[in-house]
């Protein structure tokens, strides 16, 4: 597939962010009006929901990369998740598909298969079974890409990504690390457990690979860094990484959250 531009929506989020500053394509940035940016080319929108107004947004482009869409929050409700990240991403495709566009690149995520793998790695074959409001949202919006795919001339390609680690990430992974650097006993001594991970510059080069390739059209991905780790190695390497050691309590699994 030759690529002449590429629309980005979530150019200002930490993973959107890291692709724009990292690839060397041409991009148009979709941001939020009034969003303070230094992008060359700039699409503004008041928000991604069903009354996004689109219009002129595809003009000149081959690929969309959608990373934009509401994440998971406890303070956050099934209708939002619904508005913006289902319903807000089929207006999305919709509209690009009329517009010309080639492809669609969705970002969804790994709890769309569900939060226990049974020691087993979840896999592409594998019946989903979304662990929450946020990734039914998720899901319903990979269903519709599908369904679209059918009647349209563009093709898609979901990416389901674990937790995304790098610079500038604001997640649990965040809380994990400043829990590490302040504390001198940590609670991760019986958690044993496998966790896959995924560096963002490593999710890049992948998405980098989607844009042209034609193997991967309509195709459904599931990707990690090449090693799953336990909770507790994964706070021994962010000692190493401080030159810290610190000692793990024993606390039984049922008390962690994480």
């Amino acid at each position: 597939m030759c690529i002449m531009k590429i629309l980005v929506t979530g150019a200002t989020g930490f993973i959107g962010g890291e692709f724009v500053k990292n690839t060397q394509f041409d991009l148009r940035c979709v941001v939020r009006k009034n969003k303070e940016n230094n992008f060359n080319d700039v699409f503004e929108i008041d928000g991604l929901n069903t009354n996004t107004n689109w219009q002129g947004a595809f003009d000149g482009v081959d690929v969309v990369v959608h990373f934009a869409g509401i994440a998971q929050s406890e303070q956050t409700n099934q209708e939002e998740y619904e508005q913006i990240n289902f319903k807000g991403t089929l207006k999305l495709a919709e509209e690009a598909a009329s517009a010309g566009v080639k492809r669609f690149i969705f970002i969804s995520t790994a709890l769309v298969n569900g939060n226990n793998t049974n020691e087993k790695p979840f896999s592409e074959k594998d019946k989903v079974f979304p662990a929450n409001a946020y990734a039914t949202s998720k899901y319903k919006a990979e269903q519709s890409l599908q369904s679209l795919a059918l009647k349209s001339n563009m093709d898609f390609v979901i990416i389901r990504p674990p937790v995304v680690y790098g610079n500038g990430v604001k997640s649990n992974f965040t809380t994990l690390v400043k829990l590490v650097k302040k504390l001198p006993i940590l609670p991760f001594g019986l958690a044993h457990n496998s966790r896959s991970y995924l560096s963002v510059l490593n999710f890049i080069d992948f998405i980098e690979l989607c844009l042209f390739n034609d193997k991967v059209a309509n195709q459904t991905f599931l990707i990690s860094d090449n090693e799953s780790i336990s909770t507790k190695e994964l706070t021994n390497r962010i000692n190493g990484v401080f030159g810290k050691k610190t000692r793990q309590l024993p606390v039984p699994i049922l008390f962690l959250s994480y």
